[in-house]
């Protein structure tokens, strides 16, 4: 699968690092994982890094995508953290369609400021 996943315990933080080419599949079932891991070890954050992936998502999937974060029990109060590329217009709609379902989830292109939003820094 062209991902990584970190926990990282001390921060309350998932990690997740994408590479290589993503389907809505993969993105989904990893979605579903990081639940897992955000609700085992009573995490407060997730970080997705992206920049080193290509992702196969249609705009239906990337909308569907944005409006189900509640079907994998996240607690209301996480906070989901996305790094990307500067032209990268898909996660920014994803982010548009996730904030206005209530997930408290933004994208940056800069590491430090992701940090910075997530409280890491």
């Amino acid at each position: 699968m062209p991902h990584e996943t970190h926990v990282d315990v001390d921060l309350g933080l998932v990690k997740v690092i994408y590479h290589g080419v993503v389907t809505v599949e993969e993105r989904e079932a990893v979605r579903v994982e990081t639940a897992h891991l955000v609700n085992d070890y009573n995490l407060k954050c997730i970080l997705v890094d992206m920049r080193q992936c290509e992702m196969c998502l249609s705009t239906i999937d990337i909308f569907h995508f944005g409006q189900t974060f509640d079907e994998v029990n996240l607690p209301p109060d996480l906070k989901i953290c996305g790094i990307i590329l500067p032209d990268d217009e898909d996660d920014k709609l994803l982010e548009t369609v996730a904030l206005s379902r209530g997930t408290n989830l933004r994208y940056f292109t800069e590491y430090e400021k992701a940090l910075r939003w997530l409280d890491l820094e």
